[in-house]
């Protein structure tokens, strides 16, 4: 059975500036009681009847008190928050809800919840959130689920967000010379190409031969012809150089398939900032996994020491439909461009299961 409507006792009630799919008669005369009054998630998933399996948690130190955390929706869902005599629909929603949620009516900004995506995600509730006291729910996708999203086919668009004068400062010190602001680099199983938003300055990639050496020979290459003919199937490499007989591509760089690898353990360090709508790591007690952050969020930096930044977390924000942007901060402003706050470097997540690299899979797949 769907519930669309809700009417108790032959009236219809508003509560906290949350009212029902009805024409509101009267001011609902009871106060909903943070941790006192239950709340549960009531569906299609469960027939719309509550149950111990589906009520929130409460703690009253959190920011948003009411969790429901790790569950699984299917594509086309339907759901609300049943809170003591009350319901919660789509008109509680958030932005960050609606990149994966919408209305199941699109007439009816009081209905149910409907879900776009099938996912496994953590629910919040509210009765007093900073916007005037209004109910709130928060249907978010767990930080491991957003770091299992992509592996092994991804786009990475990075930048580094420092001045001119400390970017010069690291290009002097850092470990690699061929460190850029901006770059691009595609990723497919066993192998990656990387370029730059000039075209010119990086053209280099990695791959794996899966046909020499038990499969883990890993070459370093460039394009002949240039990044511009990237997109071609017959483009060729030149001055490729073994750098790796021990382990393939896929695990050599601290990437997605890291993160994929380790999103149990790393998702359940991160906490979801209901301000900023991403999860945060801080660095403090974390500084090991700064780095690998680092590795991923700004490729080539090394953090040289005549020339260091301290980092003061790392984020993760889900920007909907399979795309995704992790973040490095830090809080030496001096040393960050106008504008970036404390970002120090930000990588962008798209083409998950749809990227290719033309040229590449014909080396990795070779007969030696």
């Amino acid at each position: 059975m769907r519930r669309k409507t809700l009417i108790l006792w032959g009236s219809v009630l508003l509560l906290s500036g949350c009212v029902s799919p009805q024409i509101v008669a009267k001011p609902l005369l009871r106060a909903f009681v943070s941790g006192t009054d239950k709340v549960y998630l009531l569906g299609d998933k469960n027939s719309w009847t509550s149950s111990a399996e589906y009520r929130f948690t409460y703690s009253a130190s959190d920011a948003v008190p009411y969790k429901l955390a790790s569950i699984p929706f299917a594509a086309d869902e339907e759901f609300k928050l049943y809170c003591g005599t009350d319901w919660a629909g789509y008109n509680c929603t958030s932005s960050i809800t609606s990149l994966h949620f919408t209305s199941a009516n699109s007439n009816d900004p009081y209905a149910n919840f409907k879900t776009k995506d099938a996912g496994v995600y953590d629910l919040y509730f509210t009765a007093n959130y900073q916007n005037g006291g209004r109910w709130k729910v928060f249907a978010i996708l767990s930080a491991e689920s957003l770091l299992k999203q992509q592996d092994l086919n991804y786009t990475r668009t990075t930048e580094i967000k420092a001045t001119v004068d400390y970017f010069t400062q690291i290009q002097d010190k850092n470990l690699y010379a061929c460190i850029t602001k901006n770059r691009t680099t595609e990723f497919i199983d066993n192998g990656l190409y990387m370029h730059d938003t000039t075209g010119t300055s990086t053209n280099s990639g990695y791959y794996t031969r899966l046909h020499e050496n038990g499969g883990v020979n890993l070459y370093h290459y460039n394009l002949s012809e240039g990044s511009d003919y990237r997109t071609n199937a017959d483009a060729t490499l030149s001055n490729e150089r073994l750098d790796s007989s021990t382990v393939t591509t896929n695990d050599f760089f601290i990437n997605a398939h890291y993160f994929n690898s380790n999103a149990t353990t790393i998702g359940a360090l991160m906490q979801f900032d209901f301000d900023h709508f991403n999860y945060y790591l801080p660095a403090n007690g974390n500084e090991s996994l700064m780095t690998l952050f680092m590795y991923f969020v700004a490729p080539l930096f090394t953090n040289p020491s005549e020339a260091p930044i301290v980092f003061s977390g790392a984020g993760l924000k889900d920007t909907g439909a399979k795309t995704l942007s992790f973040y490095l901060y830090s809080s030496e402003s001096n040393k960050l461009e106008s504008g970036a706050e404390t970002v120090f470097a930000r990588a962008d997540i798209t083409g998950v299961g749809t990227t290719t690299i033309p040229f590449l899979p014909r080396y990795i797949n070779q007969t030696i």
